[in-house]
């Protein structure tokens, strides 16, 4: 399976997780705002911006692992705002496990939340969470060779 149908699928799996919790619309004013790669001009705040970057371990490896990047703007005046979002988020995301009809195994877990500079009065934090994951399917072609 190509690297960007993987992608996709990890992917939508996360808008769901994001997207439809209860607790993280009402942090974000009643709907998340979560955009892929690039949110569009003139958004409103609070909004989130998601990716993802896939890689292999090795060349032999049925396990592949990557980085889900996950950006938030607020333009709050103070920090509560942006940090409990994150705190929301990285509820929903930490320790995450999944499975889909093509992935038999996704695991994600924190890596890092870093505040980025941004124009005065936008608050602007990157979370960045280990991913790992296994198809079966990959484990019996390497098997085979």
């Amino acid at each position: 399976m190509p690297g960007i149908a993987i992608e996709k699928l990890i992917l939508n799996e996360l808008w769901d997780i994001l997207t439809l919790d209860e607790t993280l619309a009402g942090l974000m004013g009643g709907t998340v705002n979560l955009y892929l790669e690039q949110a569009p001009p003139d958004s409103p705040f609070p909004y989130m911006v998601h990716r993802i970057e896939l890689r292999n371990i090795t060349d032999y490896s049925p396990e592949r692992q990557g980085t889900y990047l996950v950006d938030l703007w607020s333009n709050s005046p103070n920090a509560d705002e942006v940090l409990s979002i994150c705190d929301r988020v990285d509820e929903l995301i930490h320790n995450a496990e999944f499975e889909t009809l093509e992935l038999d195994e996704v695991w994600l877990w924190r890596q890092a939340e870093t505040p980025v500079p941004d124009e005065p009065g936008i608050r602007h934090r990157n979370l960045q969470f280990n991913i790992r994951y296994l198809r079966l399917a990959d484990a019996a072609n390497i098997l085979k060779r």
